[in-house]
């Protein structure tokens, strides 16, 4: 398919202070086997040189529109911001976060899945996360999923196939109906959005690793999930909201008790931090947020699971050990 003939895909790129790595998800961008896209760089007022550098690419490439904001917003307001900037003929859209980046082939993968599937309303693939590669666990034959069936399968425990925000293809009809895009009162917007979207849509996959998402140092430490416990309640707001549009009440019921039963392991696990008069109140009112009360009961009983299990380890091994010989 010559330029003429591809669907137009708007490559969105919201950036702060991106010096760092912009020139290579530009050049990412550019080096693209499919050519028919604009490529829009929302500048949300830097103070290093990335407007600069957006601009000295965006001499090189018509396709390349830099936008500069006049006053400064948040993450997900900028990233709002930006794809109200996509051209209204655009029939996909590729959001590409300054510090990630793309492989050739990433945008004629998955336009042609999409185009070939017109109720396939996302597009996932594998991603390059750091040095390891995501969003494995689906068998290969499978290209094109219910996407109700694919949200289902993640509330229930099932792989994690959304990638980053950086790996997705969303049809651009679809951006358009959501204003703002992405929902603001969720720590993981970029995954609750899909949850919304696939309600309506299937998913396509394509079983190649198409983009790269880098893992910034800061978050190999101690990051604010790990300092709250917020991933295992952040899953369970997941559940709690959107489990009711996939599955069903005996369903939600028995997800929603196992990741209680999991909340309160890991929690267990960080006791020392209960000490903690703020952590302790965290806890308590994000459980209250999702409709579950904090419970020291259930905490000394997932203690007592981890503690049998500690134990049982050792036996297990001293018993297999026994029996080899």
């Amino acid at each position: 398919m010559n330029r003429a003939q591809q669907p137009l895909v708007s490559v969105v790129t919201p950036v702060y202070n991106g010096e760092k790595y912009l020139r290579e998800c530009i050049e990412s961008v550019l080096a693209q086997t499919y050519e028919n896209f604009e490529f829009i760089i929302a500048n949300n007022c830097s103070k290093d040189q990335t407007l600069a550098i957006a601009q000295s690419y965006a001499q090189l490439d018509p396709r390349i529109r830099v936008i500069d904001a006049t006053d400064f917003v948040g993450a997900i307001e900028n990233s709002n911001r930006a794809l109200t900037y996509m051209a209204d003929d655009s029939a996909y859209c590729k959001i590409l976060h300054a510090d990630d980046w793309m492989y050739p082939e990433c945008l004629e993968k998955m336009v042609s899945l999409a185009d070939a599937n017109p109720r396939v309303g996302v597009v996932g693939a594998y991603v390059l996360s750091g040095c390891k590669v995501r969003g494995d666990g689906l068998p290969y034959t499978d290209t094109v999923l219910s996407g109700r069936a694919t949200c289902k399968d993640r509330l229930q425990g099932g792989p994690y196939l959304f990638g980053s925000p950086s790996s997705i293809l969303i049809r651009s009809d679809i951006v358009r109906s959501r204003v703002p895009f992405y929902p603001q009162d969720s720590l993981h917007v970029d995954v609750a959005v899909l949850f919304e979207i696939l309600k309506d849509w299937d998913f396509g996959y394509v079983h190649q690793v198409l983009t790269y998402t880098r893992l910034h140092e800061e978050s190999r430490t101690a990051t604010i999930a790990q300092k709250l416990n917020t991933n295992r309640l952040e899953g369970l707001a997941m559940l709690t909201r959107y489990g009711p549009d996939f599955m069903t009440q005996a369903e939600l019921k028995q997800a929603c008790d196992e990741r209680l039963q999991l909340y309160y392991e890991e929690l267990s696990r960080q006791h020392i931090k209960l000490l903690d008069p703020a952590f302790r109140d965290f806890q308590r009112q994000s459980l209250e947020n999702v409709g579950y009360p904090f419970s020291l009961l259930e905490l000394v009983r997932a203690a007592a699971r981890l503690t049998r299990g500690y134990i049982a380890r050792p036996l297990r091994k001293l018993t297999g050990s026994a029996q080899s010989r």
